[in-house]
């Protein structure tokens, strides 16, 4: 049992980081407005600190909810995780589509810029 969950832990904290880092782009040191986001957000900021709060702890609480060492005899609580992962998931989607967006548009914007800069020449 401790094994499992001495791995469960970092699997957990290494998803979360993932996703808070790479897939949502944020943590980055570059941002002068608010502390751990970046500088182009198209939410309100008080959404990315509650969804990352939110993504730490329903990571933490799927993963519980897999083990085989946790009896949950209340099908109810089951069927609360898995409603509340989909949750998660679906806030996810957001934050990822938003950073790819962002990512896109900043590669347009140098592309474009390395276009102009061939045709002045």
């Amino acid at each position: 049992y401790n094994c499992w969950l001495i791995f469960t832990v970092i699997n957990s904290i290494y998803s979360f980081l993932w996703d808070f880092y790479v897939d949502w782009g944020l943590g980055r040191t570059n941002s002068n407005h608010y502390f751990l986001l970046r500088s182009e957000l198209l939410f309100k900021p008080y959404f990315y600190y509650i969804a990352t709060i939110l993504n730490l702890i329903l990571r933490f609480s799927w993963s519980a909810s897999l083990s085989t060492h946790i009896h949950m005899e209340a099908t109810q609580l089951v069927f609360l995780l898995q409603i509340l992962e989909i949750f998660r998931r679906f806030i996810w989607n957001f934050l990822r589509v938003e950073w790819q967006s962002i990512v896109i548009q900043k590669q347009l914007h140098s592309f474009d810029t390395l276009n102009r800069q061939r045709i002045d020449l």
